[in-house]
């Protein structure tokens, strides 16, 4: 494996992490949702996925800039 690659796996495994963290412990909503099917509305609507994503996707790109001038 790739040292990029190990790079974005701690990366994802870490990101999942911080997810896990704030969804179970930090939102607000588990605890004034009872009803599974509006709870999956109100965190399909979450934008920490978004936030995530640009994360994600910012240091794979800063990853790829390091790799190419090496």
């Amino acid at each position: 494996m790739s040292t990029r690659a190990m790079h974005l796996n701690d990366l994802d495994r870490l990101t999942t992490e911080m997810m896990e963290y704030i969804c179970d412990k930090l939102c607000r909503y588990p605890e004034m949702e009872r009803d599974e099917e509006s709870l999956a509305e109100l965190c399909a609507g979450c934008r920490m996925g978004e936030f995530l994503c640009n994360i994600l996707s910012h240091e794979g790109a800063r990853t790829n800039e390091t790799e190419k001038r090496s």
